[in-house]
Parts: C-alpha cells; structure tokens; sequence
C-alpha cells in the first residue's frame, strides 16, 4: 500500500491557501486561465476552456482504488454531483466539469482518504503507472507491486522539496508487456526474469524531439529503485532547462549532452543517492481471497486470475468517459466486495479485479451499457478542445465522426486497430507510438482554416519492439474517415499491422491522396 507520513501530508495542505486565494481569483474572472494553470497546476487542478468551470485530476498509484476510495468515491459522483469522468492515460482519475467551491472542497476531501491531488499536474513527478494486472497473472517474471507503492509512496514524499524544470514522468512494468510504457518515460523500470530491473530514462512524447528511453542500467536489484528515483531527481533538478519550458523534459537533456554523457552523469547522482539510506520493506501485497471451485464465467469480459476461483472484469467506456452513474454504482458495488480493486490502465481500459465468479457477473453487467468492445471502439482520446485549456481539437469528437461514417457504410467497427487521438501537440495519447494516430491541428485549405490532424503509422510501444514514427501527412477532419474507409478497403479482411509492414508505400500514397 502507499505510505504518506503525516508530515508529507501537512506538506500538501501548507500551500493549500495560495491554491484558494488563486481558484477564488480565477472563478471572479480577476487571474487569466494562463496564470491559474500555473499555480493550481501543482495541486492536480486546471481549469476548463472558457474559464467558468474546472478540472480536478485525482492520482492513483499504480492505477489502484482501493476499497474505501471507492465508497468515497461513490459518495462524492452523488453528493457534488459529478457530471464527467475520465479516465487517462496516466492511470487517474479526472474529475470535470467542477465550480469553485467544489474543487477546493474536493482537494481537501480526497486528501483525507489518501487520494492525492497534490502533483498530478504542473512540475513534479507525476501518477506512476504500472502493469494494470500485476500480480493477477503467470506471465509476470514477478509482481512488481510493491515496487510500485515503495516508489510511489517515495515519490508523493520528496515532491514538496523539488524544484523541477518540468514535469517527470515515471513508469513500472512485470517484464511482459508494457502497458505502462516504462521504456518511453522519464524514468521506467522492467522487470527482469531473473527476479530484476532494467532502468530506462530520458524517453517521452511531444512535437519536440520524441524518444524512447535510454537504457542506462540493466539487472538492477529491486532494493536499489528508490536511489534511482532519487538520483533522477537530482540530476533533473541540474540538468533540466529552468529557463525555457519547451525544451526542459528530460529528453531535450539527452539533445543537450548527448546520450553518453547523460547516461554517465545520471548514475554519478545515484551513485551519490547512496549516501542516503533508502532501504525499505517488502509487503507481501499478493492476494490472499480465493473464490468457489466451479465453471467459469462465460461472458467474454471475464477472464480468470491465478488465483484461484478469482476473475477480473474488462471495462472500456467510449474515450474512457464513463457514465458517473454507473462509476457510482461499480463504486458501491466494489467497495462491498473483500479484496475487490478498480485498476486503470494508460490505455482507458478499466479492470475490475479479485472477485468470484459471482462477483464478476455482477460487475460486468453493471458495466455492460458502457463497455465498448470493438476496436474503433477502444481508440484512446484525449479530452480535447472545449474542455482542455490547450486542446486544438475534439478528438472524441473525430472518432465519433469516424464512428458514424462507418456506420453509414458497413464497415466493421473492427476493421482497424484502435486509434490514438490527441486534440494538441502535448499527444497524450502516444500516437506516435500506435498502428495509427493522429494529432490535433488547423489547415489552411480554399474553404479558409479548417480542423485537421497529423497522421502517424506504424509506431509500437510492445516491449523490445518499441518505434516511434515522424509526422506523415496533415489532413483536414472532413477526410479522414474517408481516407481510412479506403484503407480498410485494402486490408481484404485482413489485420492493419501486418498488412502495413508489406504496403507502406501504398499506405503513404493514399494518405497523400487526401492531404
């Protein structure tokens, strides 16, 4: 579990009132959206395009809620009430559409059931995400969880005391997959089938110089990842750009000093961590429930853990927008159920875990009316313009005008991978990375300016497989489920990805047809 001592604790709530006189300047229109984002920022709040209303995003190591976050959470969705949800790709839990009072109660609210608000936005370390099924499954070299918490709980307590040039982000995986995108973070850690950890650093996204990570160390003891986090810490507190924000990501310190260097300079300061004892226990986080011996579940969202008689439900809303009605009652459902958490993953995609048989039936017919199964169907979105400050363009918007131009034709909803839709350059969403993304922008067509977006193929984020690919064409909205009904028509029933790796080329040129 995350451990926060009471005095980190009263750390978060020490600048609490600049955060209120700030929200209550913004609300009266006297402190421009610019400038609040600056300082609400640190405390997990920003506020929504148009200045009338707010966000609050809520962290969650790992992704987990727990049991009693749940039943608060449950609560809160009725009491405030809560008119949007979203789930992100950094594994939180954003919470929309919030006036004034709302957002300052909240903060203070969610503090107090070990919900953190404070860093989930601005300059610090922000929700480590993690492998959404660790320690449910034999596949895992090992179950990383906690390693999780310890860097978590390690993280929330050195966050008062940075002084970062930007945000960082950081990211564990079991060695399997990489769903958490460990090896594209600032920081990410994999583990090993020899029971350790390779160390990555200087990866992330962006319109300016994208990379993958940086393997730096490999085969590092589990007992040594809080003096990489505490070096990194350090070294990006020096190495980061204090001066110009565009270029302070860790990545641009790779651009700055060369891969080498970074790499030598960056274990010099966890050589130095060393001089800190940052020695910790071990839980024993594995589960301990077991359900009933007896015929599995056949509802095809239900899929069996190792544990026995244990199942986990998959739960994808359309661009990870759950009813609040029915988080708050999947909420009051689990927050009943022993053992029972609401796991969230970087791709939108919810796990409802540890429960019977019986338990899972429940809960997935209580999702079952915003689940969405189909692949078009499980495009990550972004929340996009009209809600986000920077967002460009709507990009739920676009996957619904895609949804219903292959309705209009026929087509099925699974003839393309999910796609990766980010509204702004900030590309959230990794479409870099994805079979295909897109990335909000404007064109200049006869019409005058229109909505469009840049195209991207052929990215990966699969573990040793990672591939990060350039911007390929700028196409107006209006085109785009046009061009991609002519690619399904290429694809003669076929999977995207294996055609793509032997048609490139004619990828390329129908995609200039409609540019």
């Amino acid at each position: 579990m995350i451990h926060v001592s009471e005095e980190t604790k009263q750390a978060f709530l020490k600048d609490f009132p600049a955060f209120e006189e700030a929200c209550r300047n913004f609300y009266a229109g006297e402190l421009k959206p610019a400038k609040y984002k600056g300082i609400s920022g640190k405390f997990g709040s920003y506020g929504q395009h148009g200045a009338k209303l707010s966000m609050l995003r809520l962290r969650f190591t790992g992704g987990i809620v727990n049991r009693d976050q749940m039943a608060f959470l449950a609560d809160t969705i009725e009491k405030f009430p809560i008119k949007m949800v979203k789930f992100t790709t950094g594994s939180s839990l954003q919470l929309h559409h919030l006036r004034e009072q709302e957002v300052l109660d909240l903060y203070k609210a969610c503090l107090a059931h070990g919900i953190y608000c404070y860093g989930a936005g601005g300059d610090n370390p922000r929700n480590i995400t993690a492998s959404p099924l660790r320690g449910l499954t034999d596949q895992e070299y090992f179950d990383v969880s906690p390693y999780v918490d310890a860097v978590g709980s390690y993280a929330l307590k050195i966050m008062p005391s940075l002084h970062l040039s930007r945000k960082w982000k950081t990211a564990i995986s079991g060695g399997f997959e990489n769903d958490a995108h460990a090896t594209l973070k600032d920081l990410g850690f994999v583990a090993t089938k020899d029971g350790k950890f390779d160390v990555y650093s200087g990866g992330g996204m962006g319109s300016i110089a994208p990379k993958l990570g940086l393997l730096i160390a490999e085969g590092v003891e589990p007992s040594e990842l809080l003096y990489y986090v505490e070096g990194f810490s350090h070294f990006y507190e020096e190495y980061g750009d204090h001066q110009h924000r565009g270029l302070a990501r860790s990545r641009h310190i790779r651009d700055r000093i060369g891969d080498e260097k970074y790499k030598e300079i960056l274990l010099e300061y966890v050589a130095k961590a060393h001089e800190k004892d940052l020695s910790f226990t071990v839980e024993d986080l594995s589960v301990k429930k077991t359900g009933p011996v007896g015929p599995a579940p056949t509802n095809p969202r239900i899929y069996a853990q190792k544990q026995q008689g244990l199942y986990y439900v998959e739960f994808h809303p359309l661009g990870g927008r759950p009813r609040p009605s029915t988080m708050k009652a999947i909420f009051t459902y689990l927050s009943g159920i022993d053992a029972a958490e609401f796991r969230i993953n970087t791709d939108e995609t919810a796990y409802l875990v540890n429960l019977t048989a019986e338990e899972a039936e429940k809960a997935a017919s209580l999702t079952e009316e915003d689940h969405r199964s189909t692949n078009l169907e499980r495009s990550i979105t972004c929340v996009g313009s009209g809600i986000c400050q920077q967002g460009m363009r709507y990009s739920l918007g676009l996957l619904k005008l895609i949804m219903d131009h292959f309705k209009e034709k026929g087509i099925s909803f699974n003839a393309l991978p999910p796609l990766h839709i980010s509204g702004c350059p900030s590309t959230c969403t990794i479409n870099r990375a994805a079979d295909i993304g897109f990335r909000g922008a404007v064109k200049r067509t006869e019409r005058g300016m229109e909505p469009a977006y840049i195209l991207y193929a052929g990215g990966s984020s699969q573990l040793h497989h990672e591939k990060l690919t350039e911007d390929l064409y700028l196409m107006t909205e209006r085109n785009i489920p046009l061009f991609l009904e002519e690619i399904v028509g290429k694809l003669d029933g076929g999977d995207f990805a294996s055609w793509y790796e032997g048609h490139k080329d004619e990828f390329l040129a129908t995609a200039e047809k409609y540019e």
